[in-house]
């Protein structure tokens, strides 16, 4: 083919991409103004439950069309004490946005930090308040088809336990799949020892007759024997590596099964125990 009829098509390429490249810039430009940004945190706010604030916006391209919330401070909940990320992305339906309806298709959280609040039992023991987690976070869940997080930490306020290196990635199936996936891959942290948790599940929620139903699969690694409860009547040395499964309907038994394999393995009795 020759360069002259490659040159309608080249024209019209380079157009295009002057249009695409002016309309991002321009997009970009608007979320600078006052009345736009203070217009973005209210929807943003709006569908995810929080009040959210940031030092800068800008446009976002990677992975469809969306904003990008930098350096961001979040109201505080319920059972949480603090939250914070170094960015938020935003991803959101255009044609939905030119109707004049903001909906978030999709939220990535970069390096959040959340720090739990724990509860002082009658015993003395301490706590997290899942119910108010639970309740913070469902919402999020229902409004928002797909989130994401990358390299989060958790710390629980006045307990030697913390979360690092959190990957997390929670979505909704398609139209005709109500189910919804969870993936997560961590370090759980308990004072001077640590070892990776990994967490994959499925959740279908009840339809008609049938009841909700979950399935989860759990996998430990460089998990302390020592950290088991129930050989705390021994001597225990050695690191395992655990994989758990569970199954079932939420009204009725769940099935749970699992192996757990240890290296360097040790136990000796105490004295004075059965």
């Amino acid at each position: 083919m020759s360069f002259f009829k490659l040159r309608p098509l080249l024209i019209t390429f380079l157009l295009l991409l002057v249009l695409a490249v002016a309309g991002v810039l321009t997009f970009n430009t608007l979320l600078q103004k006052a009345n736009v940004q203070s217009y973005i945190f209210k929807q943003v706010s709006r569908e995810t439950g929080y009040d959210v604030r940031a030092d800068r916006m800008a446009v976002r391209l990677r992975g469809g069309p969306g904003i990008s919330l930098h350096e961001v401070m979040i109201s505080a909940q319920s059972g949480i004490k603090s939250l914070s990320a170094s960015k938020i992305g935003v991803h959101f339906s255009i044609a939905k946005l030119l109707r004049g309806k903001f909906d978030i298709d999709e939220i990535f959280l970069l390096r959040p930090r959340l720090t739990l609040d724990i509860q002082q039992e009658d015993n003395g023991s301490k706590t997290v308040s899942i119910d108010a987690i639970e309740k913070t976070l469902a919402p999020i869940i229902e409004r928002i088809p797909s989130i994401s997080i990358e390299d989060g930490r958790i710390q629980f306020e006045g307990m030697p336990y913390s979360v690092s290196g959190l990957s997390l990635d929670v979505s909704k199936g398609t139209v005709f799949d109500s189910s919804l996936h969870l993936d997560m891959d961590c370090t759980l942290f308990s004072g001077d020892m640590n070892f990776p948790l990994t967490l994959r599940g499925k959740f279908m929620p009840g339809i008609g007759e049938k009841d909700e139903s979950i399935t989860l699969e759990l996998k430990i690694k460089d998990l302390p024997l020592s950290e088991i409860s129930w050989l705390d009547k021994f001597q225990v040395k050695g690191r395992a590596e655990a994989l758990i499964t569970l199954s079932g309907t939420l009204n009725r038994l769940l099935a749970v099964k699992g192996i757990i394999s240890a290296d360097d393995f040790s136990i000796v009795q105490k004295k004075g125990t059965l």
